[in-house]
């Protein structure tokens, strides 16, 4: 059972990446998606029109895939990353001005919920967000290309910010 819902979600994957790439490439920016596996559910989030944020969403093995907006123009400057934190389907990317922003939902429910986790100037790559343990990560390059990580309890604030590596350590 555990192989054929691996099998689903895989059939899913190639699915969207061979006969779905036209679809989400006419709504969306050049940049990276990232997907996952929420819940059920295959999803993807991507970098949209205009610096924007798209989710999409597909039960395993059901047919259609479901669009949300994320975010609106002007929000998304870097490949976004997903993944399943909780109960939550959670996105990390660059924002305006250099920023790191962050959107969870609950699995199943709307809206999608902003947070800021880093100001203007902190964020000058596309993020990677992780569950570990109860809490929320996110890895990106900082200002200089130093390292920063940042990590958040779950349904708890602030982000807490961690220098991993100085500047100079991530390379061009």
């Amino acid at each position: 059972m555990i192989m054929r819902n691996y099998l689903k979600v895989l059939a899913s994957v190639i699915t969207v990446a061979v006969c779905g790439a036209a679809a989400l490439a006419s709504a969306t920016a050049a940049s990276a998606v990232s997907v996952t596996q929420v819940g059920r559910s295959s999803t993807i989030a991507v970098e949209g029109p205009d610096n924007s944020l798209y989710f999409y969403w597909q039960t395993v093995g059901e047919v259609p895939w479901h669009p949300e907006q994320v975010a609106g123009p002007g929000t998304t400057f870097s490949a976004p990353s997903v993944v399943q934190v909780g109960d939550s389907s959670v996105i990390a990317a660059e924002g305006p001005d250099h920023s790191l922003r962050f959107y969870w939902q609950t699995i199943g429910t709307a809206p999608w919920h902003p947070e800021q986790v880093a100001g203007p100037e902190t964020t000058f790559s596309a993020p990677s967000v992780a569950p570990v343990g109860n809490s929320a990560v996110i890895a990106a390059e900082g200002p200089d290309y130093g390292l920063r990580f940042y990590w958040q309890t779950i349904g708890t604030a602030p982000w807490h910010p961690e220098q991993v590596a100085p500047p100079g350590s991530v390379s061009e």
